[in-house]
């Protein structure tokens, strides 16, 4: 039977996308080159030279055209995990979310802490596949730091008034969505020097490891918001509860 007109034009399309997709990663094998960093006011860019040569060959060897080559190229490096943020983005970020936590504006502060626990996060999962032991530990303490401190933070917005405490309720079931059950998470080592804070304070000595301090901060925001008489007249009080019950559930 010979193939319609319909499947010889997709095989094609597919054969057409292969080669395409084959050109694009052979373009990015070897990704090096500098990276910078910009802030404007609350937003920060980041630029990779390597990256910009990408692009202008792709555009000249009409692989893509001036106005879809970032669309072209960005999902590649992504999938190769070569489009690590630079040192500086992550810096950037921390002290930003450090200033929001100075000022109190915890809708800002959540928002920036969860992108750089996230940063992170991905920071030390890479490392875990390198040589350089040195790199991994830096990057894990760092990482355990952040957590810690993400936490702290997020009780510390309870103590507010009803806008900070739902932006901290927010942001710990956050925490527990994310990270409760992640396995990177799960195998960094409790930090001794923690000693809790608010609610929460002197419930992570115990704990085994960073999940257990999330855990343990969820269930100190879980019995404080029982004990809030009324909940708010929304149901954003009430849904935040349930979260947070849920994730007391799961605990081994």
């Amino acid at each position: 039977m010979m193939p319609s007109n319909s499947s010889l034009l997709l095989n094609y399309a597919q054969e057409l996308y292969s080669n395409f997709l084959t050109a694009i990663t052979q373009a990015v094998e070897d990704l090096g080159g500098n990276s910078q960093a910009t802030r404007y006011g609350e937003f920060i860019g980041a630029s990779n030279e390597t990256v910009d040569e990408i692009q202008a060959a792709l555009v000249t060897r009409d692989l893509c055209n001036a106005d879809e080559v970032f669309a072209c190229t960005i999902p590649t490096l992504r999938t190769q995990r070569m489009l690590q943020p630079p040192e500086e983005v992550i810096a950037m970020v921390g002290k930003l979310a450090d200033d929001r936590l100075k000022q109190k504006r915890w809708n800002k502060y959540a928002g920036l802490a969860n992108w750089r626990i996230r940063l992170l996060r991905d920071n030390v999962s890479k490392r875990s596949h390198e040589q350089d032991s040195t790199k991994a530990k830096e990057a894990t303490k760092k990482l355990r730091s952040l957590v810690i401190d993400n936490c702290k933070g997020f009780l510390q917005a309870l103590e507010g008034d009803d806008e900070a405490a739902i932006a901290g309720y927010r942001g710990i079931v956050h925490l527990l969505d994310r990270y409760s059950k992640d396995e990177t998470i799960k195998n960094i080592p409790y930090a001794e020097n923690d000693q809790g804070t608010g609610s929460g304070g002197g419930s992570g000595a115990q704990a085994k490891g960073l999940a257990d301090i999330i855990v343990s901060r969820g269930e100190a925001a879980r019995s404080r918001l029982e004990r809030k008489s009324p909940l708010s007249a929304s149901s954003e009080d009430e849904r935040l509860l349930s979260r947070l019950r849920e994730h007391g559930m799961w605990r081994d």
